[in-house]
Parts: C-alpha cells; structure tokens; sequence
C-alpha cells in the first residue's frame, strides 16, 4: 500500500467503508496527524510542573523543512487498515459518538518522520479524560461554491491541528507546562469537535467570538478561500459557546 507514496509525504489511510460522518472523518485524520508527529516526541526532560520534548532526528528535519505537516488522505476497507508498528500510528475512535464500541478509523504512515518511540518514552496517554478538546468550524458555504473535494476539507483542517500543536515548538524542542491546555490536551482524550455553518456571517461573528475570547486558532484558507478554523484546546466544559453558537451544528 505504501509504494505509490513519495517519503516526503505523510499519508493517512482511512476507513470508507464504516459510515464516517465528514465531520468524524476530520477528527480522525486531525488525530492521526498529531499523533504521527507527537509518537515522534520523546521525553527529554521533566519536572514536576513541565515536562520538555525533543523530536526525534529525522522528524527533526522534516520539521526544520516543514514535511509531513499536511496529510495525503487514502480511503481503503477498514480490513485492509495496516497495523500499527513503529511506522504505522492508528487511531481507535472510543465509541462515544457515532460507534456504540471502540472501533479503527484511520492509520497514519509517515516514513520521513523515521521509526515511532516506544510508548514508554513518549507523552503518557489517558482517553478516559475529556478536559479539553480542540474545536474546528467550518464554513459549508464557501466549499460548497469552491466545490472543495471532501478529502481537501480533511487534509486542510488536519494541517491546522497539527500547526496548533507545534506553534511554540523551536528547532525540534517543545517546553510544556503541565497544567496547560496543550498538555492536557494532548496527555488525555485528544479530543475534537468539527460543526459547521451555510451562514457566513455567522461563521465570521464566531470567528471574532474566539479573538474576543482569547482563544488561539487558525485561519484555514484554501484557493484563498477562508474555508474553516481550528482552535486551540478549550476547556471541555466552556466549548459549547462556540461549537453551539446560533447557526452551528456538528458537521455531518
């Protein structure tokens, strides 16, 4: 499966054939392109409040050369999903939404980042943990009009996860305060919420919604086209006031 893929790129099988929402699909892939990276984050230092990180040599330059930041997506049978090793990172979505059990969505295959750490030298892990969770809104009116593939959305708002994750990353080392919303993040259920609206200006008014806030995002543009944001963690219990803001609604 991996022949037709050049080593610069970071490639994200997907299920097709196991009733993905789109709104399910970008969570997904949004995970397995974190994931892909922070597998190649090991645990350099730590304290009792922080804890440092340093990639791995190889991911190392591909992030000095910014490779491997967007996802090629490849949508296969869920049987034929690779299994995870060292190269390959999968995501098992925990079955609280729209699976009734925890079930294999996608797997991530970036052989530029090099070989994934053993997990005892990577962030520790805990999914039974929603503290925080990162929020994408996309606006349906402008891909619909740029006729925007479904796999460009994914692709495009996965990109902007991972470019949240490694914003204050520098030459491969990242500090992070245990008691941050990244690290809470990112150490627990990673999770995600993706809602969508046709109306722009109220894709807008939630836009400067987050500015006013103080939330971190990003502006995810395509043909020049502000198509989406992706925000920075938010507390899992104030996120509602923006995935819930008037004309919004989980992205089916």
């Amino acid at each position: 499966m991996t022949e037709k893929w050049n080593e610069d790129e970071l490639v994200v099988y997907l299920a097709n054939d196991i009733g993905m929402t789109l709104g399910k699909s970008i969570a997904q892939v949004a995970h397995a392109v974190g994931a892909a990276w922070l597998a190649r984050m090991e645990i350099t230092a730590k304290t009792d409040a922080q804890v440092h990180l340093s990639l791995t040599d190889d991911a190392r330059i591909a992030f000095i050369n910014q490779q491997a930041m967007a996802p090629n997506i490849v949508p296969c049978s869920s049987e034929i999903l690779p299994e995870e090793d060292l190269d390959f990172i999968e995501i098992i979505d925990a079955g609280r939404t729209l699976f009734s059990h925890p079930t294999k969505t996608c797997v991530a295959y970036a052989p530029i980042l090099g070989e994934a750490l053993p997990l005892e030298r990577r962030l520790p892990f805990n999914d039974e943990i929603i503290e925080y969770k990162q929020a994408f809104f996309v606006n349906r009116k402008a891909c619909a009009e740029l006729a925007m593939p479904d796999d460009d959305v994914i692709a495009s708002l996965a990109s902007a996860s991972l470019a949240m994750i490694l914003a204050d990353m520098k030459d491969g080392e990242l500090s992070l305060d245990k008691h941050s919303a990244l690290y809470q993040w990112i150490t627990s259920s990673f999770g995600k919420t993706v809602v969508g609206t046709k109306k722009v200006g109220k894709f807008l008014e939630v836009r400067e919604l987050l500015a006013t806030s103080g939330i971190p995002f990003k502006d995810v543009y395509y043909q020049n086209e502000l198509i989406g944001l992706c925000s920075a963690p938010i507390a899992a219990d104030e996120i509602h006031q923006f995935t819930k803001y008037k004309t919004f609604n989980l992205l089916g």
